[in-house]
């Protein structure tokens, strides 16, 4: 231990180095560069969030609607199903201003479409999948929601701290009254350890189709 002390006490300006270096590791936080260097944190934050959208009243693989909607035959029986939609929901809990890219894919695996949205500190943003993002054409559709968060400030640095749900309605109307259903769910945050398992590529393909 003697000879450590006077070792150290010989060398000022190493010390001061590694005191630089701990200190701009801990400045960088959650901050990712464009290469996507993940480290550990447990996966309490991500900067990539999963979830599912399901905008079908029927289904050939069987009854999926919410609801009386699986009542009606056809004959005018029952409430008939008027409207679907989902809504992401995403807070921002952090004191920096996040970007969130939130990108659609079909039953099989393939893009659909994707939009962005800004969320502030303490904002929380609501986007509807059919409304929004799909124009209104959704309807019967069905697949993934993925959701990849970056600072607003710089599109290139991938930030995590963004918490998500997403909401399904089902809007049902006969002639005499009108009722909503919907079912609520958590956007499930990745953790760092599963994007670095393949090298970050479905980061890359969602930042580089959208952004």
């Amino acid at each position: 231990m003697a000879s450590l002390a006077n070792f150290l006490k010989r060398q000022p300006r190493l010390i001061m180095l590694l005191s630089v270096v701990v200190a701009s590791t801990l400045a960088v936080g959650f901050i990712y560069t464009k290469v996507f260097v993940f480290p550990s944190y447990g996966g309490t934050l991500s900067p990539y969030l999963v979830g599912y959208y399901d905008l079908r009243t029927r289904s050939t693989f069987g009854n999926s609607c919410i609801g009386a909607a699986c009542a009606d035959t056809g004959g005018g029986e029952g409430f008939l199903p008027h409207r679907t939609d989902a809504a992401i929901d995403l807070t921002n809990p952090t004191a920096t201003a996040l970007h969130a890219v939130i990108a659609l894919f079909d039953i099989s695996g393939a893009f659909v479409d994707c939009t962005t949205r800004t969320v502030s500190t303490n904002e929380t943003v609501r986007v509807y999948v059919n409304n929004n993002i799909l124009g209104g054409n959704g309807d019967s559709q069905f697949g993934a929601v993925k959701v990849v968060t970056v600072l607003d400030s710089d599109f290139s640095r991938v930030q995590a701290g963004l918490k998500g749900a997403l909401t399904h309605f089902v809007i049902e109307s006969s002639d005499q009254t009108q009722a909503l259903f919907s079912r609520a769910s958590r956007l499930q945050e990745v953790p760092a350890e599963a994007l670095k398992a393949n090298n970050n590529a479905e980061l890359l393909r969602i930042t580089n189709t959208c952004l």
